[in-house]
């Protein structure tokens, strides 16, 4: 059942406004930062979180800045799940002198982990310390994108679209989690996740499908053993950084093959 906290992101944002401030009031540096490019090893079922941040009035093109925990090292790395359960978006907004701020997980509660060998970040910035969870700048999204994120949260085995320039590497010898569509789509899991289910673990991933109820017609769960590297490199994709994302009835998240070069195969 969909929780109360899957709701409209507009009205959420609209909620967590702190004022109308503006970019330069901030104590954030988002962005790039010239020439750093940020490789992530061992990711696979690594716990992780984003704190998204906007500045200025809340409308679809209004751009947040997205901070990712992934990779952070020292207290606060990994985002601890007992810290992230006492984050205050309008309070973290307000010592950043940000409009708003949103959290994903959105369920102060839940947990998400990758589901992927290794990632890599040709676009990266500053770590900033969000009250005990420490993230670094990964990309920018528009309200409208992240509208359209919560609105595959509540309609499951939509594809949305955003960019990002990135390389995932499934290794040799591991196992996939893939939704098989027709038409020779394929959507590869990257991250699972306890939103929906809270009792969800990496160990039960291969019997996902059993629970599965709201696959459309043609679509079927698959677990697959790799026996070459699975590489998805968003910078052979059309355009250059196109991702293309469904998300599941438990709010998993996946990667679309088989709509331009991005994958080197498809599984």
């Amino acid at each position: 059942m969909k929780t109360k906290a899957i709701r409209s992101l507009t009205l959420i944002l609209y909620a967590l406004a702190a004022s109308q401030a503006s970019a330069q009031d901030t104590k954030l540096q988002p962005g790039a930062i010239e020439g750093k490019v940020l490789n992530l090893p061992k990711m696979r079922d690594y716990a992780f979180c984003e704190v998204y941040v906007g500045f200025g009035k809340v409308d679809p093109s209004t751009e947040t800045q997205c901070y990712n925990s992934s990779g952070t090292t020292g207290a606060g790395s990994g985002c601890p799940a007992e810290t992230f359960a006492t984050l205050d978006p309008k309070k973290v907004a307000a010592s950043l002198g940000a409009s708003f701020v949103f959290l994903n997980p959105n369920k102060p509660t839940a947990r998400k982990w990758w589901v992927v060998d290794e990632i890599t970040l040709y676009a990266a910035g500053e770590t900033y310390d969000f009250f005990g969870i420490k993230a670094t700048w990964v990309a920018k999204m528009s309200v409208a994108d992240l509208e359209a994120a919560g609105k595959a949260a509540q309609t499951p085995y939509e594809v949305v679209t955003n960019k990002q320039l990135s390389k995932w590497v499934y290794k040799k010898g591991n196992q996939v989690f893939l939704l098989r569509a027709p038409e020779g789509k394929v959507y590869v899991m990257q991250a699972y996740t306890t939103i929906e289910d809270p009792n969800l673990t990496y160990e039960q991933l291969p019997e996902l499908g059993s629970k599965m109820k709201k696959l459309p017609p043609g679509w079927k769960y698959e677990v697959k053993t790799l026996d070459k590297d699975l590489v998805l490199d968003l910078r052979r994709a059309t355009p250059a950084g196109l991702k293309h994302l469904t998300l599941d009835e438990f709010a998993n998240v996946y990667f679309g093959c088989g709509f331009d070069a991005t994958c080197n195969y498809t599984p």
